[in-house]
């Protein structure tokens, strides 16, 4: 049900319709819990993001979306053509980074752009609190 809607008042009655809305604006989902990324991680995803989105404006993922046999996930986005959408990128990290240089050999980050790969991604991008600035 649409809060505010005067079509849902004549069919359901005033006092429900009060008494849904008040409750729908007291209800704000929790932010996921992400693991943090180290500042040697934060600055190699946004200077990846840089490279793949050609120097746009660039958001990342707050965190880690997954550690786990995969890998180590985040995720970073970046304003579409089409105002209100983004174009959605995961990051797979084959390790945790803890130092300032990356040796070539080493440098072996997953770039997933497809819809399908970036679907993780993209469900966490209606929440604003997640994603943060790249700078």
């Amino acid at each position: 049900m649409r809060c505010g809607g005067w079509r849902g008042v004549l069919a359901i009655g005033a006092a429900s319709v009060l008494s849904a809305c008040a409750g729908a604006g007291a209800q704000v989902s929790p932010v996921p819990s992400l693991a943090p990324l180290t500042p040697a991680e934060t600055a190699y995803v946004e200077q990846t993001a840089a490279v793949v989105y050609r120097r746009a404006a660039v958001e990342r993922l707050s965190g880690l979306l997954f550690s786990d046999a995969r890998g180590h996930g985040t995720c970073v986005r970046s304003p579409a053509r089409q105002p209100g959408s983004a174009d959605y990128t995961l990051l797979i990290l084959q390790r945790r980074i803890t130092e300032d240089f990356i040796p070539q050999a080493a440098d072996d980050v997953l770039i997933l752009r497809s819809r399908e790969d970036a679907a993780p991604c993209r469900r966490l991008g209606v929440d604003p609190r997640l994603w943060v600035r790249a700078s």
